[in-house]
């Protein structure tokens, strides 16, 4: 009897330009910043980027290494500087960027903001061995709605909104995923429990909104050593590995010809 080559139905979501957040075990993370990352006014553990790995961890998944290269002050020349003298190396798989309250607040040009965020969004795809997936953005919080900032919000929300409209475009321009927690921020005149003592950085409660965020987009997935890397077809991805209803293929490459049998 002939054999029949059967196609094989599944459910498959091709990202030609990726914005997918693909999280690999094991998670070895690095968070670019400044105080919104160090966690300015909160302990080490309610900072974002800890919350983060732990709550991964509660998902079973295994997390090596956290390093954060962030401080409070900083705008986004300043985190370049700090990059190129600290030369962390590009073992991480997991890259954060949250950066550009400072360049509003300190009134600098905003015409160099496009050009320096994009800089360090290239930095961090090399950080994370020229893996886009592997990369996502924070947008920058707004503290007009806070009591530090409160007299001048109208002017504040108005300056950050263009901020993250600059790093929003070039972070979907790039392929990268882009999480906005501004709206998030917004609630803290209405909800204390959200700021830090200072009365103006973020709380650990406000910082665990955003992994709430982060961990129920639809732009999040978790691949395990076991998912399928192609180097010869551009680094397409292939996972779960093994699935038994539905896979997803993440090509990051226009013209990708993709055919899959049993």
């Amino acid at each position: 009897m002939r054999s029949l080559l059967l196609l094989l139905l599944v459910t498959i979501t091709l990202n030609v330009f990726s914005q997918k957040l693909l999280v690999k075990s094991p998670v070895r993370f690095l968070a670019l910043g400044d105080s919104y990352t160090i966690g300015q006014s909160v302990t080490e553990a309610d900072r974002w980027p800890n919350q983060l790995l732990e709550s991964l961890k509660k998902k079973g998944i295994e997390t090596e290494k956290l390093t954060i290269i962030a401080q409070t002050g900083w705008r986004t020349d300043n985190l370049i500087d700090a990059i190129s003298r600290g030369k962390p190396d590009s073992m991480y798989n997991l890259v954060s960027l949250l950066i550009g309250v400072n360049n509003q607040y300190q009134g600098r040009n905003i015409d160099v903001y496009p050009i320096e965020f994009r800089q360090l969004l290239e930095t961090a795809i090399a950080q994370c061995g020229g893996r886009k997936e592997g990369v996502f953005v924070l947008s920058i919080p707004d503290y007009g709605f806070t009591p530090f900032g409160q007299s001048s919000q109208a002017r504040i929300s108005a300056e950050i909104d263009q901020y993250n409209q600059i790093n929003r475009q070039i972070t979907s321009a790039m392929g990268i995923a882009w999480y906005d927690i501004t709206p998030i921020s917004r609630e803290a005149l209405d909800k204390p429990e959200y700021l830090a003592y200072d009365g103006l950085h973020p709380s650990g409660k406000m910082y665990a909104k955003w992994i709430e965020l982060i961990l129920d987009s639809p732009e999040f997935e978790i691949y395990t050593s076991n998912a399928l890397k192609y180097e010869d077809v551009h680094n397409t991805l292939v996972y779960p590995n093994p699935a038994s209803t539905n896979i997803t293929i993440s090509a990051p490459q226009k013209g990708n010809s993709i055919v899959i049998y049993n």
